[in-house]
């Protein structure tokens, strides 16, 4: 099988990820909402046509998206969470394509506002603030 696009992209996040697979998840959105300091690590960010921004998500009541869903080991997440400071990270239950729920909760990097951003990531203080803007 040829891997997808999204599975290349996951996989250079998570190479020894496991079961990757395609899901619908009810109530969210796509938006590209806040820029991602991995892109220009990565030289994936294009500023002179101002493509900087990253793509996560945003709850939406009405619509629906497809995701992609896989597993890691657990020893990765702490320094995924680290790595991806930008995401407000939410417990969904994808379903498959025909509506069945998954038997378990997956992780969806959903969008701060920055309000939100600032309050919970920051915990409210300019220090915690500017502390995260020098580990990017």
């Amino acid at each position: 099988m040829v891997a997808t696009e999204s599975e290349r992209s996951a996989r250079s996040t998570f190479p020894d990820l496991v079961d990757f697979r395609v899901a619908r998840l009810d109530r969210f959105w796509r938006v590209f909402a806040h820029v991602a300091p991995i892109f220009f690590e990565r030289g994936i960010a294009k500023p002179e046509s101002k493509e900087i921004s990253s793509l996560s998500v945003e709850p939406c009541d009405g619509e629906i998206l497809m995701v992609t869903v896989f597993e890691i080991k657990k020893s990765k997440i702490p320094a995924f969470i680290r790595r991806e400071l930008e995401f407000r990270f939410l417990a969904v239950r994808p379903q498959t394509f025909d509506g069945k729920p998954f038997e378990s909760l997956a992780v969806l990097c959903a969008r701060y506002s920055d309000e939100e951003f600032f309050q919970i990531r920051c915990k409210g203080s300019k220090m915690h603030f500017t502390a995260l803007l020098l580990l990017i």
